[in-house]
């Protein structure tokens, strides 16, 4: 009993990533999720440790498009389409430290020796407080196993709230906040002048992602008159906002126990994400749960089992369909551990947060080229002309063909609409 002890060692780290493109206003998502991780003792004082940690990074950027917003002269006609998204604003991060004194739990015996402390920190709330500042609330799950004054193990959960303010840059008052906490480290100690008592400190890194909605008109198509007219179309692809998934999901699974009579004496969860799809105007996060229980035989001591549970989280999208790009953040809480026979079953709540965002294609015109001496040849000589037009055609396209203006096929057929819901007979004033 009297043999568990811990170390703990922290390791600096430096990577650097090329990228393809300079970006605008990035937003940079990253996640280290740790692969596999053995250790084995080479002495009574040597440790060997080996693993990996998986660093995944995604930049989001809002890329420069050249695109006519609005153009006149030279009997020059254009047709203009609003589209609405957002754009990125930038992100801030902001470091600080929690502090706080921890009693021991009713019907628990008092700390001795801290074995292990786990914290995640959850967001609950982020908003705008003013056009430089933003309020954020959420809370600290801390889990800790520590040994007791008659040498047995206990382990306890807390919730520690979360509150802060971050100053902005000028955000309008329509401006998004996506929250993403991140704890960078975590010390708990027994406080000698308090019975029950463990003072907690955590630092945690917050990360704000700014994003703008926003509503602009882009030039579709055009033509002139009296001249003949080049453009120079593109692709753009404007980002919008699908969904911010807040999902919870119930997860359960089973592995093999260890051999002979045991009982659980602690059990953690970390989440690791393998990919996501999308299909159907459903999104699906598929990832895996590493459980590891600590369990503990009257001949063997304390051992660790370790399994893992697969999962699969739906994001509904309400129906989009189109691409997106999206860098979930998983996170677990209440995990269990119950012997059923000789296996143990595992349970635990998984929950899914982020930003889904959507790029939908549109064709805009990206310049316009009349030359003021290329005047149209086929010109009519004539005011006016009678034209049969079919059901569902369009004045634009009618209007476009021969070189007249929609509004002026409009007023002289008294029309309010452009799409035809009839055949009918148009005039055409040239």
């Amino acid at each position: 009993m009297g043999g568990v002890c811990k170390t703990e060692y922290k390791v600096p780290f430096s990577k650097s990533f090329d990228l393809p493109f300079e970006p605008n206003s990035p937003l940079f998502f990253i996640t280290a999720e740790q692969g596999y991780l053995n250790c084995h003792a080479n002495s009574k004082r040597r440790v060997d440790i080996r693993g990996n940690i998986i660093i995944k990074a995604r930049v989001c950027h809002c890329p420069h498009n050249e695109a006519v917003m609005s153009a006149s002269g030279m009997g020059l006609e254009t047709k203009a389409k609003e589209y609405s998204g957002i754009i990125p604003a930038g992100q801030v991060t902001r470091v600080f430290t929690i502090r706080e004194m921890l009693s021991t739990q009713v019907g628990k015996e008092n700390p001795a020796e801290i074995l292990k402390v786990e914290a995640k920190p959850m967001s609950q709330d982020c908003k705008t407080a003013s056009a430089d500042r933003a309020s954020l609330k959420g809370e600290l799950l801390v889990h800790i196993l520590y040994k007791t004054e008659q040498g047995t193990l206990e382990s306890s959960d807390y919730s520690v709230p979360i509150s802060q303010m971050f100053e902005l840059e000028q955000m309008p008052a329509n401006g998004i906040c996506m929250p993403q906490l991140n704890c960078i480290s975590v010390d708990c100690s027994i406080d000698e002048d308090q019975e029950g008592k463990m003072l907690l400190e955590a630092s945690i890194a917050a990360t704000l992602r700014m994003f703008v909605p926003v509503e602009q008109d882009y030039v579709t198509d055009c033509y002139s008159v009296t001249h003949n007219t080049k453009i120079e179309t593109q692709e753009m692809k404007m980002p919008m906002l699908v969904s911010t998934p807040n999902e919870k999901v119930a997860v359960t699974g089973e592995m093999s126990g260890p051999s002979g009579d045991f009982e659980i004496v602690d059990v953690t969860v970390n989440p690791t994400r393998d990919s996501y799809k999308l299909h159907g105007g459903r999104l699906e996060v598929v990832c895996q749960l590493n459980f590891n229980v600590l369990c503990y035989n009257e001949e063997l001591g304390y051992q660790t089992v370790s399994g893992v549970v697969p999962a699969t989280i739906p994001v509904n999208l309400f129906g989009y369909e189109n691409n997106v790009e999206f860098s979930p953040m998983l996170n677990t809480i209440s995990p269990t551990a119950t012997i059923v026979g000789d296996n143990i079953k595992l349970s635990c709540d998984l929950i899914l947060s982020g930003v889904v965002i959507g790029f939908n294609p549109h064709k805009i015109i990206s310049d316009i080229s009349i030359d003021e001496n290329d005047l149209k040849t086929n010109r009519r000589n004539t005011a006016m002309l009678i034209y049969y037009a079919e059901q569902d055609e369009n004045i634009w396209d009618i209007a476009k063909r021969y070189g007249a203006k929609a509004n002026d096929i409009m007023a002289a057929n008294s029309m309010q609409n452009e799409e035809l819901t009839e055949r009918t007979s148009l005039i055409i004033p040239l």
